[in-house]
């Protein structure tokens, strides 16, 4: 499994301590489990990896609670040997396919209002017509209401609603952007503190 970075590391002083034990969890020896248990060792992504996250204490996926679940994106077609395009999550020492995944690399994923949210450079996401962005609602891809015209680096999520997305497009806002993921609306970014998470 390769891991890369990509983007501009000003946060770095904070983020990359967290992101690297994040990193150790997918390649140790013996992996952590989402409920803090250990498991033996097993292979990763056959490919590279460009996102991670996980999801957040009161997680919820699909009905139940699912904190603690990691999710993936990257370039890759297996994750532990179960087929998986470019997006796979791991959770109590199994590896498993988000839907049939995308038709090219993810390069960011972030966690807002319960779903899953993958950006990168594709056109397909679970057999949908998306543009470089799409969400996982834990049963099925779709593409967001309002998506953007060029390829999404990163996505940080700002709250408990709202992603903070960079990359190379300029609509419907230019470069960076808050995405309100429980309106499906775009702003300008203020970088102030989150007042409606």
């Amino acid at each position: 499994m390769n891991i890369a970075l990509r983007g501009h590391f000003a946060w770095a002083k904070v983020a990359l301590p967290i992101a690297l034990a994040l990193l150790l969890v997918l390649t140790q020896a013996a992996p952590a489990r989402a409920d803090g248990g250990w498991v033996p060792s097993i292979s990763g992504p056959n490919g590279t990896v460009y996102a991670i996250v996980v999801v957040p204490s009161g997680g919820i996926c699909g009905g139940g609670s699912c904190a603690g679940r990691i999710y993936v994106g990257g370039s890759f077609s297996s994750a532990g040997g179960v087929p998986a395009n470019n997006v796979a999550y791991y959770e109590y020492g199994q590896w498993y396919a988000v839907g049939s995944g995308t038709n090219g690399t993810v390069y960011a994923l972030g966690w807002g209002s319960d779903k899953l949210y993958a950006g990168g450079s594709f056109s397909q996401a679970g057999g949908v017509a998306v543009t470089n962005f799409a969400v996982w609602n834990h049963s099925a891809w779709s593409s967001p209401a309002s998506t953007v015209n060029g390829v999404i680096n990163s996505i940080s999520s700002y709250g408990s609603r709202y992603l903070l997305i960079g990359g190379n497009f300029s609509s419907p806002v230019y470069g960076i952007g808050v995405y309100d993921a429980s309106g499906s609306s775009w702003s300008e970014t203020d970088l102030g503190p989150a007042s409606n998470t």
